[in-house]
């Protein structure tokens, strides 16, 4: 239970965050009057900024002033989504805070995974720093939604509740047991197929988060939890791996996102064009390597005021929109 001041008066921000070519990270903040009530990270980055390496999503959480992060998920361990959660883990790390990850990162010899030398690191920080009963290694059947946890928000003043939910739908349990029980190591490639895939409910309005989730994944993860989706971050890249969500989406979304990943060619065009005949608010973190700073982000700030929906989208660095590809606009730096 989470007790407001003044419910109407709160705010949620979604920032979809990209480094210089390469990476990913969200950040999750829920406000009122000024005071941080909730606030989550998915994923990590770093980019390269005046000589410097810098965790991009800690940025942000010192910008608000965050204490300790309510919820720590990590999708899956590719460097581009890991870079700098260690850091994360350490800092942010309170008694409360829950932590996800995929189930098949055992850290023992029924891996059937071969991770790299910084996502090891994360992987070794999470088993270090969480408490058994705080960190959750999720794993779904097919077409199965699993929830993490709900808080209800309740204004003190008027007793008016709203209920969040964070749920899993991927990775999907069967298939990858099977390769540990036949003790089949995953290639780096297939490391996508142990990709959280997440949707946060607030007030029945649903964000989706794609993480890397592959079509292979996608077709099997609940239809009725996608298609309740309004807003979308556009799974791996925006890549054709991943394309089938779109078919999922069988009706008008507010907003979708897509973190670029340029050395290979992403976000592939063909999947923008869907995408833009789903949403008038389609943006991306970068579009070439020819730009002035060295991360894009693009932040939405949500207000929920009754049945009333305000929401305004605001873009940093090299962030731009789909439909004004060709339009010069204006670049900000995030303080």
């Amino acid at each position: 239970m989470i007790k407001c001041t003044n419910l109407s008066d709160l705010k949620v921000h979604i920032f979809v965050i990209g480094g210089y070519g390469v990476g990913e990270s969200i950040v999750v903040v829920f406000r009122t009057e000024g005071n941080v009530v909730f606030s989550m990270t998915i994923d990590s980055c770093t980019s390269n900024i005046e000589g410097n390496n810098v965790v991009l999503p800690l940025k942000l959480l010192q910008r608000f002033h965050i204490a300790k992060l309510d919820c720590i998920v990590w999708t899956h361990p590719h460097d581009d989504h890991s870079q700098g959660m260690d850091e994360i883990v350490r800092k942010y790390y309170g008694k409360k805070t829950i932590g996800v990850i995929p189930k098949q990162l055992y850290g023992n010899d029924r891996n059937i995974v071969k991770i790299s030398g910084c996502c090891q690191k994360v992987l070794n920080t999470f088993f270090r720093t969480f408490k058994k009963r705080n960190l959750k290694s999720m794993e779904c059947l097919e077409n199965e939604v699993r929830l993490l946890f709900e808080r209800t928000f309740i204004d003190y003043e008027t007793g008016e509740e709203k209920v969040l939910s964070l749920k899993c739908m991927s990775p999907m349990a069967e298939k990858l047991d099977d390769k540990v029980r036949n003790g089949l190591l995953l290639s780096n490639s297939q490391l996508n197929e142990l990709s959280l895939t997440l949707t946060l409910a607030f007030d029945n309005y649903r964000f989706y988060f794609g993480g890397d989730a592959p079509d292979n994944v996608l077709k099997n993860t609940n239809s009725s939890e996608l298609e309740q989706s309004r807003w979308i971050k556009i799974p791996h890249h925006g890549s054709l791996s991943s394309k089938c969500l779109i078919g999922l989406l069988n009706r008008h979304i507010d907003s979708a996102a897509a973190t670029a990943y340029l050395s290979q060619g992403l976000p592939h065009e063909d999947v923008l064009i869907e995408y833009s005949r789903k949403t008038d608010n389609l943006y991306i973190t970068q579009q070439t390597n020819d730009t002035v700073y060295n991360f894009g982000m693009i932040e939405y700030e949500y207000q929920f005021e009754g049945a009333e929906i305000n929401l305004d989208i605001r873009r940093y660095g090299n962030a731009y929109k789909y439909e004004t590809v060709n339009e010069d606009f204006e670049q900000h730096i995030y303080e």
